[in-house]
């Protein structure tokens, strides 16, 4: 039986939904940023990987504004008539 990726069933994804916000971004770029000093000549190695965070902690800014902007669009409910 194949898995839902249409791989052999040993193979199945293993992509695990972690919450992307600003400071998750930040957090793991800070730790990426150690990683590629002591990769020495092989830091290029992670470009890919920056990449994708600046991507993301990009995308999560967006959004994050996006919904500020909407909740401030919020207005009370109309009084009820009696």
């Amino acid at each position: 039986m194949a898995s839902d990726h249409g791989g052999p069933p040993h193979a199945k994804s293993d992509h695990r939904s972690i919450p992307r916000t600003s400071e998750l971004c930040e957090l793991y770029l800070g730790r990426l940023a150690l990683v590629v000093e002591r990769a020495g000549q092989n830091a290029s190695a992670f470009i890919p990987i920056a990449r994708r965070l600046e991507r993301e902690l990009a995308e999560a800014k967006a959004e994050a504004e996006v919904l500020t902007r909407l909740r401030k669009r919020q207005t009370p409910p109309p009084p009820q008539q009696n």
